[in-house]
């Protein structure tokens, strides 16, 4: 679980640097959207 965690937060820091979003609720939908796709 923390290695998930510090990976997420390291997605979400890479994505803002990225993208330049500075919204936290695109930011969200973005990282749940990448989840969802791992999972499946």
């Amino acid at each position: 679980m923390c290695r998930s965690i510090k990976t997420i937060a390291l997605q979400k820091t890479s994505a803002m640097k990225r993208m330049g979003l500075r919204n936290d609720l695109e930011l969200g939908r973005y990282t749940c959207g990448v989840e969802l796709r791992q999972f499946i």
